[in-house]
């Protein structure tokens, strides 16, 4: 259970926007921290130097610091703290650091967790180093990595380099010691309010369980999950864009501007994909053109690791198109799709608008709509953040129209007459690899290449458990006892606070149920996979039950690599059973439930 007052962890992730490197912590603070403690934390914890002013902003409202804010002083961000603007798992909030170089970062709630004095204000994970100071913003810290991988070759005048970037300074390193130091720090300075002396809590437990007077837990969810279907508050996704967010999508128009004039489906059928190799992954993205058939006009990015299997599925008519939900776990792509004006929703509209872009000519399908798909999300509107490799396949699929239109004889021209739906996998196909020299669309290298398709690996549908959640189960005493534990997809989506997710329903139970039905860990996170969900009941049950059992029972793979190292370090038992003796029952009740 909680603290004795209530108080709750934020579990946060912070990403900086619009660098070509991703870089983001995650970190577990107090749900009522205040934003200027909060604002420390992310100078602690990204690694900037407080060497310039900043700004929160939610909802289109900005909290500035007392003097910045002395025209608006009820907007203060002393007198906010982090629950006051995020409310649920997806809220999200902005902040903004040196307005001249203009470092934006997204703050989103990704767990409310019970209190705990060991987790609280710490980082449990990120990527990639903070860029300089004063380096001139995200084209400067581009410019800066591109040096850094050959100083010798990438020197191109923009500044001093050899004077300017100190000589340890690596892109990829993140301090994880020096940011634990100054989260205990701060934890100590705003340890010392009244608000922080509390009781720590014994174990992590959902709000579901902390009623000692529920006795029927699974209608206790479903009561829940429906008022969350009914009730949350309408999603605007293109609101609160950034003025270089806006300049990704009037990109993005442009180059589908292009692309419905050049008409490629003329050349191309649906299947007639091509490869794009990313150049930050390695892997690569597969490009779909579609409208041979006349009913879908679209260019489809497909991403790894899902792309691989996807294409692999629907080469050797694997793929399952007659289950819904099940195709669309197998998605992970974002589309340019041209489409009439009545097909658009109110919010691509809304971009247009935005964006001032001129409304088409008159013509069939001349509207542009884009959408992302991944698992466990519902076909929804891309972020900014998710058109560089749409913009990068917009512009290569020109590449290739060219290609094939200006050299029918040639080797990629052939390669498209000469393909045959056989039911086996292409043993080749034609990929845009960038050249040495980074450049414009036209420096990129296209040619025929073998295909490797297991490089991706798969998407990978396990867990790999802490160090300190496996310390605190085998802590746990142990029972003779025989548990089972599985999860379902429900079908219906619930919002997150950000966009409608398809919840995973995980749970972790003893074959022979005593007391209390169990009570279902349900995950409306999309970046939480399958044995994460199942890793995050059985942590709930063993918590909650103060044991753990001697033997446990999965019916997937997934489960099988999931507790294989938790299984080995605790001495308990793994089987791979066919079905559940139990919980079979509690999915069967969830599944046949209608909102």
């Amino acid at each position: 259970m909680g603290s004795a007052n209530g108080q709750r962890c934020f579990l946060l992730r912070i990403e900086l926007l619009h660098t070509h490197r991703p870089i983001w912590r995650e970190v577990i603070l107090p749900a009522d921290l205040g934003l200027d403690i909060m604002h420390e934390v992310i100078q602690d914890t990204m690694g900037w130097e407080n060497d310039h002013l900043h700004q929160f902003e939610h909802k289109g409202i900005r909290y500035e610091t007392l003097s910045m804010a002395e025209n608006d002083p009820k907007h203060a961000e002393i007198l906010f703290s982090l629950n006051d603007l995020l409310k649920r798992a997806g809220s999200r909030m902005s902040y903004t650091y040196d307005f001249g170089d203009n470092w934006e970062h997204l703050i989103t709630l990704k767990k409310t967790l019970p209190w705990d004095e060991e987790k609280v204000f710490t980082c449990t994970g990120g990527e990639g180093a903070c860029p300089l100071e004063d380096c001139g913003g995200v084209y400067g810290y581009e410019r800066i990595c591109h040096y850094l991988e050959d100083p010798k070759k990438n020197d191109d005048g923009f500044m001093p380099y050899d004077e300017w970037v100190p000589e340890d300074y690596d892109p990829d390193f993140v301090d994880f010691e020096v940011i634990e130091k100054c989260l205990e720090e701060l934890k100590q300075v705003e340890g010392r309010g009244d608000e922080f002396n509390r009781q720590i809590a014994d174990e992590l437990i959902d709000e579901m369980s902390d009623d000692p007077e529920m006795d029927d837990p699974l209608g206790f969810f479903f009561d829940n999950l429906e008022d969350r279907i009914s009730d949350d508050e309408e999603i605007a996704p293109y609101d609160n864009l950034s003025a270089s967010d806006k300049e990704r999508f009037k990109t993005m128009f442009d180059l589908g501007v292009q692309v419905r004039r050049a008409e490629p489906w003329k050349n191309f059928w649906d299947q007639d994909i091509f490869g794009v190799r990313d150049p930050a992954s390695g892997l690569l993205d597969f490009v779909s053109i579609l409208g041979r058939g006349g009913e879908v006009f679209a260019v489809h990015v497909h991403r790894p690791p899902e792309s691989y299997a996807f294409w692999e599925k629907t080469q050797t008519g694997t793929l399952p198109v007659d289950n819904i939900a099940a195709y669309l776990r197998h998605l992970r792509l974002v589309e340019i799709q041209f489409v009439k004006k009545s097909e658009l929703e109110g919010a691509d509209l809304f971009l247009y608008e935005l964006l001032d872009y001129p409304s088409p000519k008159r013509g069939k399908n001349q509207w542009m709509q884009f959408r992302r798909y991944c698992p466990r999300r519902i076909p929804w509107f891309p972020r900014a953040e998710d058109l560089p490799p749409l913009i990068r396949a917009t512009a290569l699929t020109l590449r290739l129209i060219d290609e094939v239109r200006s050299n029918p004889k040639g080797a990629v021209a052939q390669f498209y007459r000469d393909r045959v739906a056989n039911g086996e996998r292409l043993p080749s196909l034609p990929i845009f690899t960038r050249g040495e020299e980074a450049g414009d669309w036209d420096s990129w290298n296209l040619e025929i290449s073998p295909m490797d398709w297991d490089e991706s690996g798969g998407a990978d549908t396990s867990y790999q458990p802490s160090e300190f959640e496996l310390e605190r189960i085998a802590a746990l005493p142990l029972v003779n006892q025989t548990w089972e534990v599985g999860a379902v997809y429900l079908e219906q989506p619930i919002s997150n606070g950000t966009e409608p997710v398809i919840p995973i329903i995980a749970i972790a139970s003893p074959t022979e149920q005593m007391g209390d039905p169990p009570q279902p860990y349900v995950s409306d996170q999309y970046e939480e996979n399958p044995g994460e969900c199942i890793w995050r009941a059985f942590f709930k049950t063993a918590t909650e039950r103060n044991q753990r059992p001697v033997a446990l029972q999965v019916t997937t793979e997934t489960g099988m690599q999931t507790f294989e190292a938790p299984a080995a370090k605790m001495g308990m038992q793994l089987n791979l059973v066919d079905r559940f003796s139990l919980i079979d029952r509690f999915f069967e009740m969830m599944l046949s439930a209608e909102f």
